[in-house]
């Protein structure tokens, strides 16, 4: 489970520098990152054609998807000061990187860690 812990009290400028950075710079064809709309916030990609598909293929139980959190990777704060993936898909290597360095560029690079 990877965790990105938030020195910074909050987002300054709020979550738009930080989705503007990552979209400007994911690669092309890449899903954009959103604004994840739970309770705690955060940040989500919806899962693209073939990771559903593969996600599909490991809930043999389901045909369908019933429930949004199947049908998205997110990475949520918790009360701690962190943005993790808790118990729900998180984002892969490249796209934990990739939003580290939004988070950085608009909060500071000494405003969050990456580990």
């Amino acid at each position: 489970m990877t965790t990105i812990k938030f020195i910074a009290e909050k987002l300054y400028g709020g979550y738009q520098p930080i989705l503007e950075f990552y979209n400007e710079h994911k690669p092309l064809g890449a899903e954009p990152l959103g604004r994840c709309l739970t309770a705690e916030g955060g940040f989500e990609i919806k899962l693209n054609p073939e990771e559903l598909k593969q996600h599909l293929e490991h809930m043999p139980r389901f045909s369908t998807f019933t429930d949004y959190n199947d049908t998205v990777k997110q990475l949520r704060f918790t009360g701690d000061s962190k943005l993790t993936s808790g118990g729900y898909m998180g984002f892969n290597k490249e796209e934990t990187e990739l939003l580290f360095r939004a988070l950085q560029h608009s909060l500071g690079a000494d405003q969050v860690m990456y580990f």
